[in-house]
């Protein structure tokens, strides 16, 4: 383990973590480069590949900063997402987290035990349930996310200098608008359409 200062942030660094990730990051920069020399860059099957690494690399970035406070990437969206808007029903939370309310009610029901988040009866609706940060959640929630915004900076830092960020955000917005839009038409495919 080694020890480092990054914008402000101390960190601990384990060098084995660095040596996947540099390998990892070598293994990506092959793949991308042969994406990047495929005839037809426009293939859907290319752009999905592309975007699904570029989402594991992220989901793995973040896996391994959550990890050192305890937390899975679902437990830090649900303090995030209670951060902002205290007082949300399971339902409520599980349509803002896309995962189905059984899978919520789990989630809710270790970090109550942990003392992280708590839950309280509706006031004009005895069926439902209300859920809050503990002043524990809070805490925890502030923490990680300081340090997770300073290694999204880190992350995005590192882009290449050329590429426009507020030209990558418009294209992304619109990537995934046009994605929620086929949301309906991947529910209509079947079998029978792909044979």
């Amino acid at each position: 383990m080694t020890a480092r200062v990054h914008h402000g942030i101390f960190a601990i660094v384990d060098i084995a973590t660095i040596d996947v990730a540099t390998i990892l990051r070598e293994d990506k920069i092959m793949s991308l480069t042969h994406l990047l020399n495929k005839s037809t860059m426009s293939d859907p099957d290319t752009i999905y590949t592309l975007l699904k690494e570029i989402y594991l690399i992220i989901d793995d970035g973040d896996r391994r900063l959550l990890n050192r406070f305890g937390l899975t990437v679902p437990r830090f969206y649900v303090l995030f997402h209670l951060g902002n808007q205290p007082g949300m029903s399971l339902r409520e939370l599980s349509e803002q987290m896309l995962c189905d309310k059984s899978n919520i009610t789990r989630i809710i029901k270790g970090m109550v035990s942990e003392k992280l988040v708590k839950r309280q009866p509706h006031e004009s609706d005895g069926r439902m349930l209300r859920i809050y940060l503990t002043d524990k959640g809070r805490e925890i929630r502030e923490t990680v996310m300081a340090l997770h915004n300073e290694y999204n900076q880190i992350r995005f830092d590192s882009m290449d200098e050329n590429l426009n960020p507020d030209d990558l955000y418009k294209t992304l917005v619109q990537v995934k608008g046009d994605l929620v839009e086929t949301l309906p038409e991947a529910m209509t495919v079947s079998i029978t359409d792909i044979e």
